[in-house]
């Protein structure tokens, strides 16, 4: 007797009544009468196969028919997507629905995305016609990679997150980045064990990196898991030896397509999954070193390109024709030098003046997790004001200084797109004869990079920029050549001297004058009758001034100094920087070793 095939119960879903039907009559709700013109266009657009409303029995399969209907409930009204967005939505469920139509599944869970993929490709989905709806694979796919999450999701909603296969940072201990939009989604790792560490390592990262480093690293993790599925010998990751590791290593830089930097990166993040495993002494992890520094060659990181005056020139006069609130905010990051990312999340209660009547800003870092306060001229300050003032007439709740239409913080692609816009369609041009092309980050460089070239203590540049440390700012600050020169003139000086005085470590016995005077590290030969030293606190600027052996310590320290100075130089490409340097660290190393030698003696 053949086995009875047993049916799904059709679901019930915790939707409003209106929301059950199959067919949806978008024209008579809010959201379209309340739509402008191009949202109404775009929704006939999609729809006008099916009387313009929303026909849900188009997915002849009834099970998945009730999930749809879910899911777009929640992309609908939940996640309140404009007309035009649930537009596209439709187009790309009618796709769907005539895919899952011709396979057996039995819930959209079930629909892997390659074969939905390949039906994609040979249905040759885009469509070019002016009078057709227009939609494409990458878009087909998007609806179904979202459709499956936003399920997943509502059946997954009173279990805690780190026990779900898609996790979301507004649920998770995440103490430092913005998250964007992304997840981490696990789905991708089919074994249960690799999934598992992958998952532990990820919320081992939450605490000390941002959600989007663990994004990153995830996709590092999940690209090494993918290709491993090919070697279904390895059924636990302490299998994995060196030559394994070389053979991942050649399909990165000759089989799967990444750029040299990509793969290198994938390498990197790899490399500290597994030291995270060798360090916890996870189960089932490799015990030993499998990848080398040497796996993993980056070119030396650039420097953030400044824009130059006529560059900034071009871009002044192209501001105006932006919208208005776009505008504000690139006029907002040229003067203050702000990531785009803090300008963005601005709350509406940064800005507050002071008692003798000075504009402060406190401006939250994203990367760090730490406030800094800028002191604000009137004309950013009332930028500031004004889109507040706005806001609150158009919002009950106004969160943020800059919000869409939509109440909600813009995107910085947004921002950046609209800028590289005005200036093609302004033909402003770069220093390289083409049209401009900018990033918002670009005017952080050039705060810097001005201040420093106007002579601008280091310290007080990082401070304005938020950063903790020289070294950071040296990324941003591309000294101008002749700004190099004047900053660097006393340093030079102070080599000059150093190289003069050699010869007073040279002898065999260290030989002090007894006329000598101790300081904190070294001694002064000058004598008292010619006078009170002018140079108090600068020995080393002095040929008086003679090195000891007790003060060994005070010269390494120096050493470590020039050598940090060393790299970036190095990294900024700064060659007459470098070549000073170079020649102070071989003296300062010959001072070290001959004090040595006599200490040794």
């Amino acid at each position: 007797m053949s086995a009875l095939k047993k049916i799904k119960e059709i679901p019930v879903f915790d939707i409003p009544k209106i929301y059950q039907d199959d067919k949806w009559d978008i024209t008579s709700w809010d959201k379209y009468k309340d739509s402008h013109r191009k949202g109404k266009s775009d929704w006939r657009l999609s729809s006008s196969s099916t009387d313009h409303k929303f026909d849900f029995s188009l997915m002849k399969n009834d099970y998945i028919r009730e999930e749809m209907k879910c899911i777009c409930y929640i992309f609908y009204e939940e996640k309140d997507v404009c007309l035009t967005t649930f537009s596209n939505y439709y187009k790309a469920f009618q796709v769907l629905a005539e895919y899952v139509n011709s396979i057996d599944k039995a819930s959209i869970l079930d629909v892997k995305a390659p074969g939905y993929e390949h039906f994609l490709t040979q249905k040759e989905i885009k469509v070019s016609d002016k009078n057709t709806p227009k939609i494409e694979k990458g878009r087909c796919l998007h609806f179904l990679t979202i459709s499956q999450e936003e399920l997943q999701n509502y059946h997954t909603k009173d279990i805690p997150e780190r026990k779900k296969l898609i996790w979301h940072a507004d649920k998770l201990p995440c103490k430092r980045g913005l998250s964007g939009s992304r997840n981490l989604d696990f789905r991708d790792i089919e074994d249960e064990e690799f999934r598992k560490l992958a998952q532990d390592f990820c919320y081992a990262l939450l605490s000390l990196v941002s959600f989007q480093a663990v994004y990153t690293y995830l996709k590092s993790v999940k690209t090494f898991l993918g290709w491993l599925t090919s070697h279904p010998e390895i059924t636990h990751l302490d299998q994995v030896d060196r030559d394994l590791i070389e053979d991942y290593f050649l399909y990165l830089r000759a089989e799967s397509g990444f750029s040299g930097n990509t793969a290198n990166t994938h390498i990197l993040y790899l490399k500290k999954f597994f030291e995270w495993g060798q360090l916890f002494r996870i189960e089932y992890m490799p015990k030993r070193t499998l990848i080398l520094a040497q796996d993993y060659a980056f070119k030396t990181q650039k420097d953030s390109r400044y824009l130059t005056d006529a560059e900034m020139e071009g871009i002044y006069s192209v501001i105006p024709k932006m919208p208005t609130t776009y505008a504000k905010i690139v006029y907002l990051l040229i003067f203050t030098g702000m990531r785009i990312s803090e300008a963005l999340h601005l709350p509406v209660d940064s800005l507050t003046k002071s008692s003798d009547g000075k504009y402060l800003l406190t401006i939250h870092q994203y990367k760090t997790e730490k406030d800094y306060v800028k002191l604000l001229a009137e004309s950013p300050a009332k930028v500031i004001l004004s889109e507040i003032e706005r806001n609150k007439k158009r919002f009950r709740d106004v969160k943020y200084v800059f919000v869409s239409d939509k109440n909600k913080p813009i995107s910085a692609s947004v921002i950046n797109n609209n800028l590289n816009m005005a200036l093609k369609e302004n033909n402003i041009k770069g220093r390289d004869g083409k049209i401009l092309h900018c990033t918002t980050h670009m005017f952080r460089a050039t705060f810097a990079t001005k201040l420093i070239s106007n002579g601008k203590e280091p310290e007080l540049v990082a401070k304005l920029l938020g950063q903790t440390t020289l070294h950071s700012l040296s990324h941003y600050a591309a000294i101008r050549p002749k700004a190099v020169k004047e900053q660097l003139a006393p340093r030079i000086k102070k080599d000059d001297i150093i190289i003069s005085n050699l010869w007073k470590t040279g002898d065999a016995k260290e030989e002090i004058p007894e006329t000598a005077i101790p300081l904190c590290n070294g001694f002064c030969c000058k004598q008292i009758d010619t006078g009170i030293c002018k140079k108090a606190n600068t020995c080393l600027n002095c040929p008086m001034f003679i090195p000891s052996i007790q003060f060994i310590s005070s010269y390494m320290i120096q050493l470590q100094e020039v050598e940090a100075t060393i790299a970036i130089a190095k990294n900024c490409g700064y060659t007459k920087i470098l070549k000073n340097c170079m020649e102070t660290k071989k003296i300062l190393e010959d001072i070290i070793k001959r004090l040595e030698e006599k200490r040794n003696e």
